[in-house]
Formats: C-alpha cells, structure tokens, sequence
C-alpha cells in the first residue's frame, strides 16, 4: 500500500523537503488547479443592468439632477423655452424624473415602454416639439448625470447611457413619423372631404358664398353667379362697375354704405346666423348669414345664403291687391301671370282660378236677378257648379220656381175672381 503523503500547504515547492527523488504529482496537480482559478473572468454586467446601477447610484441626488438638467437646456438651447411654457420649474422636474424612473423601470419590458414613449412623443408634438430635439434632450442629460455624478461614473455607465439613450430617441423618431403619416392621411381624408364638398356646393342650386374674416369674398359658387348675371342690368343702375369675373376677390365693404354695421354683425357670433332681406331699386334678395369657425371655434369668416325673392314679394303684393279689390267688390281683376315662373306662377293662376269660380255664380245670379226684377219667371241658373255655388244655384232656382208657381195660382184666382164678377154682373141685369 502507497505512503500516505504530507500535505503540500500554500508552498508549492514543500514536496522537495521530504529527501524523496521522484518528482511528486500533488504540485502538478496544485498548479493546473491555480490556473483554472486564474482562467476564470468577472461576469460581465449588461446594459440595463449598468443602467439601473447608475440610476441608483445617481437617485439620491434626484431633485439637483432635474434642476440642473433644465438649467443648463435653458442656457444652451432657449428657444426651447416655449415649449415649457405654462408649466412650473417644480412641475417640470418633478415630471422629468418621473419619466426618467419610468424609462429605467421598463427596460425589460419593451412594449410597455414603447407605449409609454410614444404618448411622450405626441404630448411633445402637442407642444410644439419637433423630431430634432431629442437628440438635444439625450446629449443634455448625459452631461449633466456626468456632472452629478463625478468620480462614480465610469466609461461603462456613459456608453449604457448614451445606446439607450439613443434607442429611445429611434422610438420616439418613430412616434414622429407614425404621426407625421396619420396627419398625411388626415390631410387626404380632409383634402377628399373638401373636393367632395366643392363638388357639392358647386353642383347645389342654392347660391352660396363665403368671404374670410376681413370679408374679402373668397367664393362664390355658380349659382349665385347666374343669380347675379340674371339681374345684372338692374345691379349695375346702383352699382356701375360692377364686375362679375371680379367678384371673387372683392370686400363686400363695396357694396354697403355703412361697412361698419355689416362689420360688427358678421364678425360677432352672438349674431349669427344672421337674416335679412334687402332691397336694390326693384330688386327683392334674401340673406342667411352664418359663421365659419375653425377646430377651436375660432371665427374665421362668413357663408352668405342668397336668394332672388323678386318674384315672391311681386306675387304677394299682387296678391295682397286682389283681396283688397275682391273685398271692395271688384271681382273682375286678376293677377298677370306672364312676369312669373315656377311656383309663384302657379300661385298667381291659383288665385285667378278661385276669382273665376267665385265670380261665375256671382255674375249669372247677378242675371238672373235683373230678369227677375223685370218679372222674367222663366230665367234661371244654367251654370253646373260645386259646393256653396251649387247650393246658391239650386235656392235661386228653387225660388224661381216658387215664384212662378205662386203667379200661376194667382193668375188662377184672378181667373176665377173674373169669371164669378161677370157672373154677378150678368145677374144684376136680369133682375133688372
């Protein structure tokens, strides 16, 4: 059985103090052992890991990080200042840390932290900000976290710092040009919306137009041009230089006597929408004036509504006339039909027609008076009319007839009053 050998202990060359001559496997062994220890590297720490370390390490002095962070944003770049604006320093800090926590906290979880960048990106967008501040953002706070945390930083924690820094500037450039895209879109969308919309303006009967808030005309679509052309001869008695290929482009200041009442009516939404009938020479026009406002309500002009109501206030006037002149007995007037179109001439022909059926009956009664009045028994109303005319008929007649059968009787009785007279009277003379 083999010796059993002496420890070797720390001392790699004890195994020559035992006097034995055959080399000893124990520092062969102590020697491969050593060098797999030597062999053997410190683990290697990953970026989120050098991230959450710094951030740790950097946490306590927070509050100095965040002012100086806004101070020295504030001194290299002012023109950034705007986009802070309506928020105090407190607030602004105490929301850059937060989201730097949130950055830190999410960086094993991805899509949680690319929802969160990219509603940072549009309430920037929201602000003001545009895609070249990010990088202005990342290179400031790199300088300052180098700043706060002096001897602690190390080579490591910058690179760490500045790659996810740099990730989250390509998530939130991301976010810009998502946005960017849905605001082309939206502007297609918009852009189709409003062809459609001229489209169907320009094809509506209604004569339409729209001047901008100085009340320069900015439209007119065809239908009030030929609204206008059609009474052009009578416009230009009052307006001379009227010119209709100009009119787009043209204050409608020009065509009042006093631009300030027009002014403070169409600029004032409290008076909106807005009506009025006005009258040039013998020219009746209806006005309907409403506002146009943009997103936020802000005033931004005037739709006009136009509307040649010559016609109607003629047919009602005409109209108007022949109640008066039937009241007064005239039925015999009628309205002149051949100046209208369209449903005021159906109007006009309407109320002739009523003229006519009342002033049939009337006139043939009137008739069949007067022959009545000359003892004319035989007269009657020969007209076949309807409702309340029928009826007048048909009691005149009735009448009529009575009359003549009451004549008849007493013809009868006179008959025979003249018969028993002369019989009496040939008595008398045979008695004398």
């Amino acid at each position: 059985m083999a010796e059993k050998k002496k420890p070797m202990g720390d001392d790699p060359l004890a195994w020559l103090g035992d006097g034995d001559t055959e080399p000893k496997k124990a520092p062969v062994k102590r020697t491969r052992k050593r060098r797999t220890i030597r062999s053997k590297t410190a683990k290697v720490k990953t970026e989120i890991e050098l991230i959450e370390e710094s951030f740790a390490a950097l946490a306590p002095q927070g509050e100095a990080l965040a002012a100086r962070f806004y101070e020295r944003l504030f001194s290299q770049y002012s023109e950034l200042k705007p986009l802070f604006k309506g928020i105090t320093a407190k607030g602004q800090q105490k929301n850059m840390l937060a989201s730097l926590e949130l950055l830190v906290q999410n960086l094993h979880k991805p899509e949680i932290l690319k929802d969160y960048l990219f509603s940072i990106a549009v309430m920037h967008v929201e602000h003001g900000g545009t895609a070249e501040h990010y990088p202005i953002f990342a290179e400031n706070l790199l300088v300052v976290m180098v700043g706060i945390a002096g001897d602690i930083w190390t080579t490591e924690y910058q690179q760490a710092w500045k790659n996810t820094l740099n990730k989250v500037t390509t998530i939130m450039l991301e976010a810009n040009e998502s946005m960017e895209t849905n605001e082309m879109t939206n502007q297609d969308n918009s852009q189709q919306e409003l062809m459609v919309m001229r489209a169907a303006v320009d094809g509506a009967s209604t004569a339409l137009m729209m001047c901008d808030a100085d009340r320069v005309i900015t439209f007119a679509n065809p239908a009030v041009m030929t609204l206008l052309s059609n009474r052009l001869p009578e416009l230009r008695k009052v307006f001379p230089k009227l010119d209709l290929s100009k009119v787009v482009g043209t204050c409608i200041d020009d065509f009042h006597k006093d631009p300030s009442l027009q002014k403070g009516i169409l600029s004032d939404l409290d008076n909106l929408p807005y009506r009025n009938q006005i009258q040039l020479l013998d020219i009746h026009f209806d006005l309907n004036a409403s506002a146009i406002v943009d997103a936020d309500g802000n005033y931004m002009g005037n739709m006009v509504e136009w509307r040649d109501i010559t016609d109607q206030v003629n047919a009602e006037q005409a109209v108007q006339d022949l109640i008066a002149s039937a009241q007064a007995g005239e039925l015999e007037k009628r309205i002149e039909t051949s100046g209208y179109d369209g449903f005021m001439k159906s109007i006009a022909e309407g109320v002739n027609n009523i003229m006519d059926a009342v002033l049939a009956p009337t006139k043939e009664t009137i008739a069949v008076s007067e022959a009545l009045s000359e003892g004319n028994l035989t007269t009657k109303i020969e007209g076949d009319y309807q409702g309340m005319f029928a009826e007048l008929a048909g009691t005149m007649n009735k009448t009529i007839a009575r009359l003549a059968e009451t004549m008849e009787e007493i013809n009868e009785l006179a008959d025979s009053i003249s018969i028993v007279a002369t019989e009496i009277s040939e008595g008398n003379l045979d008695l004398s």
